[in-house]
């Protein structure tokens, strides 16, 4: 379960590229969606490579698995931070914006407290969740936080405020 956005395709290959170009995993793909209204262009980064099969002779048929590039890094880092008298947001800012290097724009619903917690080695991801976990919305009573990446940002926001028509 990753809160960004992640896919997969699946490829009938008839010139070997996996072993000519050679994929690894880690490569860049690029994923042009577009019609007469929009288009959407985006970078991914390929994790993983399934189900290898040889229907035929000269053919392989395989599963390339790709993720936002967040989703590559959050494996990596780490967050240890001691936060004082800060609201949530403020801090899934701060984790976004200085570990994950991420320059997306990101959207946050307001907290209703300030806290004092400590991320104790957290991949970034876990600890945005954790915030949203324990996050309650400043409009809404019980208005409980979800973290998740869409096609144009992060969003830290209350479920209500996703299910209250006024403000979509």
């Amino acid at each position: 379960n990753s809160p960004t956005l992640t896919g997969s395709v699946s490829l009938l290959d008839t010139k070997n590229l996996i072993k000519n170009t050679p994929i690894i995993g880690e490569e860049i793909i690029e994923i042009v969606v577009s019609d007469q209204y929009a288009k959407m262009d985006k970078k991914f980064r390929i994790y993983k490579i399934s189900d290898r099969k040889q229907p035929n002779y000269g053919v392989l048929s395989y599963n390339l698995h790709f993720c936002s590039e967040e989703l590559y890094i959050n494996a990596y880092q780490r967050v240890s931070k001691a936060y004082q008298t800060v609201h949530y947001e403020d801090a899934v800012k701060d984790v976004l914006t200085n570990y994950l290097k991420s320059d997306k724009e990101i959207l946050c619903g307001t907290t209703k407290l300030q806290q004092s917690f400590i991320l104790p080695n957290w991949t970034p991801f876990f600890a945005t969740s954790w915030m949203a976990s324990r996050s309650q919305d400043e409009a809404y009573v019980g208005g409980n936080f979800v973290f998740y990446e869409d096609l144009d940002r992060f969003n830290f926001v209350a479920v209500e405020n996703l299910l209250d028509e006024t403000k979509n």
